[in-house]
């Protein structure tokens, strides 16, 4: 089977929108339409402007109809320049996300090429860019902080879907790995024994009682969510050659139907495997920047 997966092309098993969100829109882009909105209504304000003050209704300087035009042509260059630069980058993001397929495909090999028994359906690899998310404080103000943003994800089954987690500081282990920048491995196989679907999902008190090593910084929404999902996940820090800056962290998951039980045999942890995620890490982070 693995002699087959290797044969494979990345396009074979990864479509094109793989990465595709879907739902609401970004903040972002929110604002975007509403200046561009905004940028409309000044044009047509400017319009009106310059045909009262040619027809005198106003009695105003015609130099302000000029100095208005000229601002809201500078806008429009911004506007342009915006554009341009938004398709290059896009190209670029594209042409990086091909590129991280390839050694994070060779890692799910691998890994399931030590791993005796474990099918390479059976894990994923993600990679997580440190970045300034803007979004809507209280619903109204522009806010912004650092979070990890999922760029790419590859699994080569249908399911589970993405974890809809807000990745901060000290969350999971995706979250600890950015906080410590060092490897961290979680195996959660005891506690979805217990708290898991096969055992009884904690209420909002049995939740607050749970150890921190229990909750892994989530809420109860989140550790409902992902309780169940997998058995084990390893992360690994994304970091420059040279200075040592953090871009991001690379993740290996398994799922938890991968296990015999609780007791089982771990499957992500151990030198062997932290070297080949360390190594995967090292292969994807020049084009961590491109997103």
């Amino acid at each position: 089977m693995l002699s087959s997966l290797l044969n494979l092309e990345i396009s074979d098993v990864v479509p094109p929108d793989a990465t595709k969100k879907t739902g609401a829109r970004p903040v972002w882009e929110r604002l975007a339409l509403g200046y561009r909105i905004l940028y409309a209504f000044a044009g047509f304000a400017l319009l009106v402007l310059n045909v009262l003050i040619e027809k005198k209704v106003v009695d105003w300087d015609p130099m302000v109809a000029v100095w208005a035009a000229c601002g809201v042509g500078l806008v429009a260059l911004f506007d342009n320049v915006r554009l341009i630069k938004f398709k290059y980058d896009a190209r670029e993001r594209n042409a990086a996300r091909a590129r991280l397929y390839r050694p994070m495909f060779s890692a799910l090999v691998a890994l399931s090429d030590i791993r005796e028994g474990i099918h390479v359906f059976d894990l994923g690899v993600s990679v997580f860019k440190i970045s300034r998310v803007w979004f809507l404080w209280c619903g109204v103000i522009p806010w912004s902080e650092k979070r990890l943003v999922r760029i790419v994800r590859l699994r080569l089954s249908d399911s589970p879907n993405e974890s809809n987690v807000r990745w901060t500081k000290g969350k999971g282990a995706i979250g600890v790995c950015w906080q410590s920048n060092v490897a961290v491995h979680h195996d959660r196989r005891a506690d979805a024994a217990t708290w898991g679907k096969n055992g009884q999902y904690p209420s909002e008190a049995q939740f607050a009682d749970l150890q921190d090593d229990q909750k892994r910084g989530m809420n109860r929404e989140e550790f409902i969510q992902t309780i169940d999902k997998y058995g084990e996940i390893l992360a690994v820090p994304m970091v420059t050659p040279h200075k040592g800056e953090q871009l991001g962290v690379l993740s290996v998951d398994c799922l938890a139907t991968a296990y015999a039980g609780p007791d089982s045999q771990s499957i992500l942890q151990g030198e062997d495997i932290e070297a080949i995620a360390v190594r995967t890490a090292r292969l994807t982070r020049d084009d961590v920047g491109k997103f």
